[in-house]
């Protein structure tokens, strides 16, 4: 993705459709990274404001199934949807 992103602004096309379209696929790739505590839930909303609410379940189901840390409790996906 940062090569993509960089050759976009290398070649000046930054403010374009092409790095819009970018936002939602930079913004799954860094939920996929980021830590999912109930602390964290607010900080996860700020950061996916370009994906829908069953698009950041999804992204951070398949997260859990790459990763070996337990689960979150159900009360953080409940959170989650509180504040989307």
């Amino acid at each position: 993705m940062s090569h993509l992103e960089q050759w976009i602004r290398d070649n000046k096309m930054h403010e374009s459709d092409c790095s819009a379209a970018l936002d939602p696929i930079i913004q799954a790739s860094q939920l996929l990274q980021a830590r999912k505590t109930e602390s964290d839930v607010d900080s996860i909303v700020e950061m996916c404001s370009k994906l829908t609410t069953s698009q950041v379940r999804a992204v951070g189901c398949a997260g859990r199934v790459f990763s070996s840390a337990p689960p979150p409790p159900p009360k953080v996906e409940g959170s989650f949807s509180a504040r989307k």
